[in-house]
């Protein structure tokens, strides 16, 4: 309380209750924190394209396709279906690693939305990690009945196999139970493509720190944030390389791995110990984080901190803008000395 009441007693306080207008502020300024994924270029990966026959889908008869990636992520397939009937029922389209298990990801197609006639059709699946050389399933199905089914287009070779990497699978009871339709010297296959895309990682931080009137030894805090701006599915490796000299700097985190787009954003807590020289001063830097496995991907952030001149130079410093500002050319100084004897 003696501290409040001592400084309220100050002359240039007196001079600010007649005057107001100047205020102190000492803050941290972040940006707000924004989320831009980078464009993905598809690349083919699996394919068989020829036909020879068609197969009926609808509720009582679902197929699927076996296949074995290269690449990883898969985030898009097509398959090459015919249509010559309106059809009311959506139909689904399905990833699965294996036919009795839960599907990996998932996708539908209004009716309306096939064309008539025989037609490649896009199914741009939610992306999704697979094992590359490990088989997979797409699975096509519908509710429709038997009098409004799709056809699947798929070729029978007895001379060779126009697949080698997988075959084609049939289910008469709603995937309980699934049947192969190749034999021995009688291959099937579906038609259909699928594809992936060369992953890369994008670092982006967003932040600014503005420190002022900061007391010798004062500790400030603030944050900031990282993000992955990269493509889907991609996985980036960062860490804080350099950070201003002055001042005590503690960052949690300080570094992290495997930092996906679908994690959103890591909000980074920093704690500043203000230099302990009582010399008024201005400090700038700034803060470097980096892309662990691209050295040039990086973020810059800056830094800054006031400390205050002491309270006395302050005072004289504010007359003097008073001073040159008055209209009536008001004697401050003066009133000032006179209050300081009060």
């Amino acid at each position: 309380m003696k501290e409040i009441v001592r400084y309220i007693s100050s002359p240039i306080v007196l001079l600010f209750l007649v005057l107001p207008g100047v205020i102190a502020t000492n803050t941290m300024e972040i940006s707000p924190s924004t989320e831009s994924f980078s464009p993905v270029e598809y690349i083919l990966d699996q394919q068989q394209l020829w036909h020879t026959d068609e197969g009926s889908i609808h509720r009582n008869s679902w197929y699927a396709q076996s296949f074995v990636p290269s690449m990883t992520p898969l985030t898009k397939i097509d398959i090459h279906l015919k249509k010559t009937i309106d059809i009311v029922y959506p139909l689904e389209i399905l990833i699965y690693k294996n036919l009795t298990s839960n599907p990996l990801t998932a996708m539908s197609i209004f009716g309306d939305d096939i064309p008539y006639w025989a037609h490649w059709i896009e199914c741009d699946i939610p992306d999704i990690e697979v094992t590359v050389d490990e088989s997979y399933y797409i699975v096509v199905r519908t509710n429709s009945p038997s009098g409004q089914s799709l056809r699947w287009l798929h070729t029978v070779n007895t001379s060779g196999d126009a697949y080698l990497r997988g075959q084609i699978w049939t289910s008469n009871d709603q995937g309980e139970t699934w049947e192969s339709l190749e034999k021995k010297n009688y291959h099937v296959d579906a038609t259909f493509r699928t594809y992936s895309y060369v992953s890369h990682v994008d670092l982006i931080c967003q932040g600014r720190f503005n420190w002022t009137d900061v007391k010798p030894g004062e500790t400030m805090t603030g944050s900031f944030t990282v993000v992955n701006g990269g493509t889907p599915l991609s996985y980036l490796d960062w860490k804080i390389l350099t950070w201003p000299s002055w001042g005590v700097w503690t960052f949690t985190p300080s570094s992290g791995n495997d930092l996906r787009p679908e994690d959103g954003a890591v909000t980074v807590q920093v704690t500043m110990e203000a230099p302990h020289s009582g010399v008024p001063d201005e400090y700038f830097g700034q803060i470097i984080i980096v892309n662990k496995e691209n050295d040039d991907d990086t973020e810059i952030l800056q830094a800054s901190l006031v400390t205050p001149k002491n309270r006395r130079a302050m005072e004289w410093d504010l007359l003097d803008v008073l001073q040159r500002f008055s209209p009536c050319g008001f004697p401050f100084h003066r009133m000032f000395n006179l209050l300081s004897f009060l």
